[in-house]
């Protein structure tokens, strides 16, 4: 007798909310992403671990930890407004403070408005 038993990390997107940035400024989407660990048991999910909700936005890129509550909310399928502060940052790029550009760390100058950062 065998047993074909796993446990494996999901990544399933929740949500899209058209919103602006809360870090460049920018207007975008931002799609809600939940993870957690499924436990698998002859290709059967049986328990799901602890969710963790995530931000990404498509202006800037940027990463962001989202409020477990604000996350179940959007997976329940209510309509709610991500705010500054429902989200840690996690990789949040720089962005150019006068045209919201995501910039290189080592740029002195925009390169897409050529002002000073």
């Amino acid at each position: 007798m065998f047993f074909m038993i796993g446990f494996f990390p999901r990544e399933k997107e929740i949500a899209m909310v058209p919103q602006i940035c809360f870090h460049c400024g920018s207007y975008g989407s931002m799609h809600v992403f939940v993870r957690y660990n499924q436990l698998v048991l002859f290709f059967i999910p049986v328990w799901k671990g602890k969710k963790e909700y995530y931000v990404q936005t498509t202006c800037c890129g940027g990463l962001f930890a989202l409020d477990p509550a604000v996350g179940q909310r959007l997976e329940r399928g209510e309509d709610v407004s991500i705010t500054a502060a429902d989200v840690e940052p996690l990789n949040v790029p720089r962005v150019c403070p006068h045209c919201h550009r995501p910039v290189h760390e080592q740029d002195v100058y925009c390169p897409y408005c050529g002002s000073r950062l």
